[in-house]
Parts: structure tokens; C-alpha cells; sequence
């Protein structure tokens, strides 16, 4: 299974995510082993930490991703555009 988000493409990322949360709701992340993240929300503990789970079934488990401080979450991604419709090489 391919990436959902492929490398060199864009992402918009609305900053104030905490507002509309759901179990859908796709995050941008920094982790502290595998670098910059996008991921489905599963949940916020009583601790105030952030899990979440691959947007595909090969990628990272919740287990490895493990719990994500509210300070490494940048925002919700709204949308994406894909680099082959802004690279002009032809």
C-alpha cells in the first residue's frame, strides 16, 4: 500500500486543531524518533498525551508511535496537493 502523502507533496495545516477533533481528524506531528508525522487522532489520555494510528494498515502501530505531547502536534491537515500537479519537469 502507497503513502497517503508522498513525499514532496504540499499540505495545508489549519493551527488551531484542538477545537474540531474527532477520531477521523488527520495531525501533523514532530516525534522524537521518526521526525515529522501525519496520522490519524485516536485519543488524548488523562495524562494529556496524543495517540494515533497509520492512515494505511502497513505503516507504524499505535504502539510504536507511542504518546505525543500536546507541544509536538503543529495542526490539522485540511487538504493535500500532490507534487505532480505543481512540478512543471515535462
Amino acid at each position: 500500500m502507497t503513502p497517503v502523502f508522498s513525499d514532496g507533496c504540499h499540505i495545508l495545516i489549519h493551527v488551531w486543531w484542538k477545537f474540531k477533533l474527532s477520531k477521523r481528524s488527520i495531525l501533523c506531528f514532530h516525534h522524537e524518533v521518526y521526525g515529522m508525522l501525519i496520522k490519524i487522532y485516536v485519543n488524548k489520555d488523562k495524562n494529556g498525551f496524543y495517540w494515533f494510528k497509520s492512515i494505511n494498515n502497513k505503516g507504524l502501530s499505535t504502539q510504536e508511535i507511542g504518546p505525543v505531547k500536546e507541544e509536538n502536534v503543529i495542526g490539522k491537515v485540511l487538504f493535500s496537493i500532490e507534487k505532480k500537479f505543481y512540478d512543471s519537469k515535462e
